[in-house]
């Protein structure tokens, strides 16, 4: 495993406007530049997808990405048709593969249970042939069991973001940081 970046997202790390979301415009802005600069990935797995219209957008904006193919799974059944997709739950081995497997602001859902969090990451780093992009909530999502897996310490420098200094503010969630954790095989 190699740690490309593991670090709290900050003010200063480039967003898109057009997701109008306190920390999707930075998540899902980093996960575009990165897919979108990679000649060797491919194949795509959006896992827990999520399953409203802000989740569509992305959806639609992935699919727009030349040479790639994606596909888009989550638990629930979507309230809005996004294509393609499965229904898969993160917590369940999978013998699908993909270049690249993205689980976007979704281990916060386990919070209640550590070891479905390891289980669910273990699950998407098999899944990935070459790359794994991971976001999570902090502080729902306890930092020493991610440190712990990845084998090494998350990076806290900068002004860190959370929904009262987003650039798309939302002070509901001003409690809340975002982990960006990007790893290759």
């Amino acid at each position: 495993m190699k740690v490309n970046q593991f670090r709290f997202l900050t003010t200063s790390d480039e967003f898109d406007s057009s997701f109008q979301n306190w920390s999707r415009c930075y998540e899902w802005n980093y996960v575009l530049k990165q897919i979108e600069s990679s000649e060797d990935i491919h194949t795509v797995l959006n896992s827990c997808c999520g399953t409203m219209e802000i989740h569509k957008q992305f959806a639609d904006v992935l699919g727009t990405i030349p040479n790639k193919t994606i596909l888009h799974t989550d638990i629930f059944t979507p309230t809005v048709p996004i294509e393609p997709f499965l229904k898969w739950n993160m917590c369940q081995p999978s013998e699908l593969r993909f270049d690249c497997v993205l689980c976007i602001s979704t281990l916060e859902e386990l919070k209640n249970s550590k070891s479905e969090m390891i289980n669910a990451l273990n699950n998407l780093y098999n899944m990935c042939k070459k790359r794994l992009i991971v976001t999570f909530d902090y502080p729902d999502v306890p930092l020493d069991i991610i440190e712990k897996w990845v084998g090494e310490k998350c990076k806290k420098e900068g002004d860190i973001l959370n929904g009262s200094n987003s650039s798309y503010r939302n002070d509901t969630y001003k409690h809340l940081n975002i982990v960006l954790l990007d790893i290759s095989k």
